[in-house]
């Protein structure tokens, strides 16, 4: 790995200081050479020099695939640990971070070394400044640093956390607002709330719910996360507040789409049976996020009542009510015909939707389940492609189900046989078509009767 990058920007921020001895350039040069006892001398010689700038190249020795070499690099890096050398330290801590994905030494320790001395108090200002740097990692590094270690005033680091583009450094911050106090901690509070970081505002909501009336914030029962209104509407139902009351009383056709929604979530968690009769109208909302809600509030609802909406959904033009559709099919064990899937398969973009019907017609009748992988193999190159392994599963299953087959399943199997493309030898797909054809010729079903 080549370090001269790092090195020109090591040698750009830190401030003006003596030029660096000539030696310096051919010991960095040597450091990478091919031969072990040249590194070796080169990376101990580094660190008698003392040039801040040959960090990165010991960083990345003390990676070296020669273990006299990475011990060279972890002396020469201890020899350069003065306060002098702090600023350095700090932007090179990204790459320091690197050693801990590199796995032909245990870098932890060397990690937790540079850590400690960067956080000591001299050296602790720059890990502060370091937090605005314009370094690639560096500002992350030093603000993570700062949190674990509480450099500097609090409420100033939970402040520029918040800020912090990173997700993961809002959400590591978010639990510190509980620690401020008076002033410093409203003020913070207000942004948390305001923060589009969902962990943020829920941590910001529960230090709120615990010190006031869940009522003022019944508007959060329609925050765009899920996580928010459930904490809020447990805090409320606590109180005694009506929350299916709020959801009811929101789901208005005038309201907008993203209310809707909610409104039909809100329903379908805390409603009752009877606010069936006020979901089911949303099943055609001309928003297929509102469509998607209503089927799930729906089907918490009603559970077994659920099939001939989901039938419906099946049929959807939005792909994500067609998933969620055959997602409730499965988990409420639903079972269909075979011509009900026909229809939707007929009727729609095939290719789109056949996972979404193989899963929802998982465990219906079994031969209502050939019935319709054999009607799907007819559908060209997708269906003979799903067909396979759809087929195999259904015959290593034969066996646990000994449903009969009825006289209308024996005609649609033998019309269904008709017209089906010819397989092609030696692949899984008319394997095990091969075998289907064998345990239909069992049943009296012969293909070309």
């Amino acid at each position: 790995m080549s370090t001269k990058s790092w090195t020109d920007t090591l040698s750009a921020v830190l401030p003006a200081r003596q030029p660096s001895p000539a030696e310096l350039g051919e010991l960095l040069r040597s450091s990478e050479s091919p031969s072990g006892f040249v590194r070796e001398r080169a990376t101990l010689r580094l660190g008698e020099l003392g040039d801040p700038l040959a960090l990165p190249s010991l960083i990345v020795r003390a990676n070296d695939w020669v273990p006299e070499v990475r011990a060279a690099a972890l002396t020469s890096l201890s020899r350069l640990a003065v306060p002098a050398n702090a600023m350095a330290y700090v932007t090179c801590l990204p790459l320091f971070h690197w050693l801990a994905q590199c796995r032909r030494a245990e870098h932890a320790p060397l990690i937790a070394k540079v850590e400690a001395f960067v956080c000591r108090p001299e050296n602790a200002g720059h890990v502060l400044g370091g937090m605005t740097s314009t370094v690639n990692g560096v500002a992350r590094a030093c603000l993570l640093l700062a949190i674990a270690h509480r450099l500097g005033d609090l409420a100033a680091l939970v402040r520029a956390g918040l800020n912090h583009a990173d997700v993961a450094i809002r959400i590591k911050i978010s639990p510190l607002i509980a620690e401020l106090e008076g002033e410093a901690r409203r003020d913070t509070l207000a942004v948390a709330l305001e923060n589009r970081c969902m962990p943020v505002r829920r941590a910001a909501l529960k230090i709120l719910l615990s010190e006031q009336g869940a009522d003022n914030y019944a508007h959060y029962l329609f925050d765009r996360h899920t996580a928010v209104r459930q904490l809020v509407a447990a805090k409320l139902a606590a109180a005694r507040f009506d929350v299916r009351a709020a959801y009811r009383d929101a789901l208005t056709p005038h309201a907008t789409p993203a209310r809707r929604a909610i409104a039909l979530w809100g329903l379908g968690e805390y409603g009752r049976a009877d606010d069936a009769g006020l979901i089911t109208p949303y099943l055609g909302d001309a928003a297929g996020h509102v469509r998607r809600q209503a089927l799930a509030a729906l089907a918490r609802r009603l559970d077994g009542s659920i099939r001939a909406a989901v039938l419906n959904a099946l049929a959807d033009e939005d792909m994500a009510v067609v998933k969620d559709a055959a997602r409730i099919a499965k988990r409420a064990r639903l079972q269909f015909d075979a011509h009900e899937l026909q229809a939707i398969l007929d009727g729609m973009d095939g290719e789109r939707v056949l996972s979404s019907l193989l899963s929802a017609h998982g465990v219906s009748n079994k031969w209502e389940r050939v019935i319709f992988l054999l009607a799907m193999r007819r559908r060209g190159p997708a269906g003979l492609e799903r067909f396979g392994e759809s087929a195999w599963r259904w015959n290593a299953s034969f066996n646990r189900s000994f449903v009969q087959l009825s006289a209308t399943q024996i005609d649609a199997l033998r019309d269904v046989l008709r017209n089906q493309p010819p397989h092609i030898d030696r692949t899984a797909s008319s394997g095990a078509y091969e075998i289907l054809l064998v345990t239909l010729k069992a049943q009296g079903i012969a293909i070309g009767e």
